[in-house]
C-alpha cells in the first residue's frame, strides 16, 4: 500500500520536473562601436571633407549603420553600412578641430555615442575642460509627454550657463526655462517639449554651454519618439 502511494507522487514530481523552464527568445544584442578602432584617413581629404574609417571590428552587426554627426556645426548627418567585417567608411563635410558624434543603429536600437575631435590628420577622443558637471547623459529619450534634461554639478563652485540651444532649428522640440548658473553640489533640469508633426521619430541635438568658472560644453541627442 505505501509503494502504491508513493509512485503516483513520484511520477507526478518528476512530471514537473522534466517539463523544465520555459525558455524565452534572448534579447537581441545592442549594437556596439568601438572608437579606438576609428580612424581618420590621410590623403583622401578634399577641402572640407573629412573621411574616417572604422577597421574591422569597429562595428556591429554587419548590415546596421553608423551614424555620424557635425556635432557643433549645422550640416546633415551622413550614414554608411557595416560591412560583413565590422568595417565602414564613411566622408563628411566639416573642418578640422570640430567633434563627430558616431553610433551604430539597427532598427530602434543604437549603440553608445562616441565623440572624437577631428584633428588635421588623425582623430582623438573628445575631452570635457571641466569633468565636475554632467548631464543626463549623451542621449535623452523623449515621448509626447516631453522630459528633461538634468545638469548636475559637482565642482566645487557654481556653474554659469552661457548657451542653451537645439543645434539646428527644429519645431518638433520645445525648450523651457534655463537657470543662469547651477550652484555647487545641486543639480537643475531644462524641460525639454516634444510635439512631433508627423509619424516616426525625430532627433536633434541640445548644447549647452557655461562661462565659469571655464568655458566648457556638452551636447545631448534627443531623441523623440512618437507615442502617449
Amino acid at each position: 500500500m505505501l509503494m502504491r502511494s508513493v509512485l503516483p507522487a513520484l511520477v507526478g514530481m518528476c512530471s514537473l520536473a522534466c517539463a523544465g523552464t520555459p525558455q524565452t527568445d534572448p534579447l537581441p544584442d545592442r549594437p556596439e562601436l568601438h572608437g579606438d578602432l576609428v580612424h581618420r584617413v590621410s590623403g583622401r581629404t578634399r577641402g572640407m571633407t573629412v573621411a574616417l574609417e572604422g577597421q574591422p571590428g569597429s562595428a556591429e552587426p554587419p548590415g546596421a549603420v553608423v551614424h555620424v554627426v557635425d556635432l557643433y556645426g549645422t550640416g546633415a548627418p551622413v550614414e554608411a553600412p557595416v560591412s560583413d567585417d565590422g568595417s565602414f567608411d564613411v566622408t563628411i563635410e566639416m573642418d578640422a578641430g570640430g567633434v563627430v558624434r558616431l553610433d551604430v543603429r539597427d532598427g530602434a536600437q543604437r549603440s553608445d555615442p562616441v565623440d572624437l575631435v577631428i584633428g588635421t590628420d588623425s582623430l582623438s577622443p573628445a575631452q570635457p575642460a571641466l569633468a565636475c558637471w554632467t548631464t543626463s547623459g549623451p542621449v535623452v529619450t523623449l515621448t509626447r509627454a516631453g522630459g528633461a534634461v538634468t545638469i548636475t554639478n559637482d565642482c566645487d563652485e557654481s556653474i554659469a550657463l552661457s548657451r542653451v540651444a537645439l543645434r539646428s532649428p527644429n519645431a518638433s522640440f520645445t525648450l523651457g526655462a534655463v537657470p543662469a548658473e547651477v550652484p555647487s553640489g545641486s543639480a537643475a533640469e531644462i524641460a525639454v517639449g516634444y510635439a512631433p508633426s508627423e509619424p516616426g521619430s525625430d532627433e536633434e541635438i541640445l548644447h549647452i554651454e557655461i562661462d565659469a568658472p571655464l568655458q566648457d560644453r556638452r551636447a545631448v541627442t534627443l531623441v523623440g519618439v512618437n507615442q502617449p
